[in-house]
């Protein structure tokens, strides 16, 4: 019913029983103008769905105080309907109100003990953002010293249930040995993991991580010519970072892979073209050096200016240009 526009009848029938007082409908209802951004209007029946002892009606009016939808922002009401909320144990209104006291919104500064105590609340009936946040307080030591294992207990959790944050954290904390002793291979497994995803959701900082560890042979044997695939297959969608560094393993021929001077070039090139400094640079010596380009000054020249316009420091050095510091 959400992000759909309700046909005509539905929403006359959903509305007839939301003015009976419906706790349900009226929630329904809440969300639907909610979707349409007639805002005042689902403040409106936010607030009949929570007089009705609706739960879920509850947060969505204590969200409106929150973030000021349809009404002005009001912390202290926002924290009412939270609580009323979760008297009737509906577990994300442990979360809201953990984000309230963590993001210090009803003081001058958080109060991290009290949000330990309802995210964990929160964790404990299986919500997978409590179970983030949670492990999130024990990572960066918010409440008592920084607990590691703790933190990978409740990130595993919500990891297990498909929370992409927390198998990210969960990467970084065994692939830096933050608080639990370094495990490459685990954190290598979650990079395939995340990397899988983001084949399916576009998420490129995940594809890049798997790319790296491929890359330097981190939890897994190096594997050059995996990475550079990655590197090519997000270059061509556009990342300018994957691009050159694609370029770089043919321009030096790394690992498995041997060295390609004109495919690095061609590379180099569009990267350069994009606006990137550090292809513009390169591209700019081996056009002048003629490395799997045509040997060509000006337009050797022409590369360095722009590099060098982006205040690349080589670039600047080779044309002679002193850096100004701000």
């Amino acid at each position: 019913m959400q992000k759909q526009l309700m046909e005509k009848q539905e929403l006359k029938d959903l509305l007839a029983s939301a003015k009976t007082g419906n706790a349900k409908s009226a929630r329904l209802l809440a969300a639907y103008y909610q979707d349409t951004n007639d805002l005042k209007k689902a403040f409106k029946w936010y607030t009949v769905s929570a007089s009705g002892g609706n739960a879920i009606g509850m947060v969505g009016l204590g969200d409106c105080y929150q973030y000021g939808v349809g009404t002005k922002k009001d912390y202290d009401a926002a924290l009412a309907q939270y609580l009323a909320a979760a008297e009737l144990k509906y577990p994300v209104a442990y979360k809201k109100l953990g984000s309230l006291y963590e993001m210090g919104l009803l003081s001058t500064k958080a109060d991290y003990v009290e949000a330990t105590k309802w995210y964990k609340l929160g964790a404990e009936t299986g919500d997978i953002d409590s179970c983030y946040s949670l492990g999130r307080i024990y990572e960066n030591g918010k409440v008592a010293k920084a607990d590691g294992a703790e933190a990978v207990k409740w990130y595993t959790v919500s990891a297990d249930k498909g929370h992409l944050l927390s198998l990210s954290a969960l990467g970084f904390i065994y692939s830096s040995g933050r608080g639990v002793p370094k495990n490459l291979e685990a954190a290598f497994q979650i990079a395939v993991r995340l990397a899988d995803i983001a084949d399916n959701k576009n998420l490129e900082n995940d594809r890049l991580n798997l790319a790296d560890l491929y890359m330097d042979g981190r939890g897994t044997p190096q594997d050059v010519r995996s990475a550079l695939l990655i590197y090519l297959d997000l270059g061509r969608k556009g990342n300018l970072n994957a691009l050159v560094t694609a370029a770089e393993i043919y321009y030096y021929g790394k690992g498995e892979v041997p060295r390609d001077y004109k495919e690095a070039a061609k590379l180099y090139k569009r990267a350069a073209d994009n606006g990137d400094a550090e292809a513009q640079y390169q591209f700019g010596l081996m056009a002048e050096k003629g490395l799997g380009t045509a040997e060509n000054p000006f337009t050797a020249k022409k590369y360095l200016t722009l590099a060098a316009d982006q205040e690349h420091f080589n670039a600047m050095v080779k044309l002679g240009r002193k850096r100004v510091f701000n």
